[in-house]
């Protein structure tokens, strides 16, 4: 998984310890470090290995969680988020693939251009920007490794209702 430098900085106050410090330290804690990019953006990219026992590190937030947990620094609150009321609904049991979900909604969202940093965080992962909803939907995979849909209920027939389908596959 390749980790930004930037973008830990901007999570963990790392201003006293060096990229070259921390891997060091991220690697005797068991993590491989298969790569360092230096970036022309003056960012450093490192592709960190992540083991299948640790699937709670395959995302900037799991390493940021464990780089913390190393250094003792804290990680920084950033206040700058919707909150939105979250829902849950079960689905019925004939879905094979997915049991639950959790939802919400958004009023008056303008499709456009990101914003550019929100471009140039995924500029550094070597993803092209399509329009803020979309990027979206990269930045929070790439975050919290989480996979997100978006749906506009304008155009879902059926009174806006949510219909979901999904097919087993017997051969799985």
């Amino acid at each position: 998984m390749n980790i930004s430098w930037k973008w830990l900085n901007e999570l963990i106050d790392l201003q006293q310890t060096t990229p070259e410090e921390t891997l060091k330290k991220l690697t005797l804690a068991g993590f491989e470090i298969e790569n360092i990019n230096k970036k022309t953006n003056q960012d450093i990219i490192f592709d960190v290995t992540i083991t299948a026992n640790r699937s709670d590190s395959a995302s900037i937030m799991g390493i940021t969680r464990e780089i913390s947990t190393i250094l003792k620094k804290p990680i920084r609150r950033i206040n700058n988020q919707k909150h939105c009321n979250i829902q849950h609904n079960i689905i019925n049991k004939q879905f094979i693939h997915c049991h639950s979900f959790l939802y919400t909604h958004f009023h008056s969202i303008k499709v456009q251009s990101s914003p550019q940093w929100l471009k140039s965080k995924l500029e550094s992962y070597q993803i092209t920007s399509i329009n803020n909803v979309t990027d979206i939907i990269s930045l929070i995979k790439l975050k919290w490794g989480q996979h997100l849909e978006i749906f506009d209920l304008g155009k879902i027939s059926n009174n806006n209702k949510i219909s979901i389908k999904t097919e087993y596959n017997q051969q799985n």
